[in-house]
């Protein structure tokens, strides 16, 4: 398998939405916290997991970006998630 082909995982509903009001003003570090609470940034030696992006959006509208790098696109879907979860636990 090439580097990058089948790790990408499937466009979920609403991953592009506007911000959700919740998350207008919630600081970047609460989402950063949330995310590795759970063990999901990106693990550099198996090269899966979450990359959060975007965080200054999170002051402007509420939204903020993420990128899940699974084994496949269903475990990258589960990666996804779990991220989404986790920061909506924090709301």
């Amino acid at each position: 398998m090439g580097r990058g082909r089948g790790r990408v995982g499937p466009r979920l509903p609403g991953h592009r939405q506007p911000g959700e009001p919740g998350r207008l003003g919630l600081p970047p570090a609460t989402v950063l916290r949330a995310v590795g609470d759970r063990g999901l940034h990106l693990d550099h030696e198996t090269g899966t997991g979450v990359v959060l992006h975007m965080l200054s959006c999170l002051a402007v509208d509420g939204r903020f970006g993420l990128t899940a790098v699974g084994r496949d696109a269903d475990h990258a879907a589960e990666l996804f998630a779990g991220a989404r979860a986790a920061v909506e636990a924090v709301l």
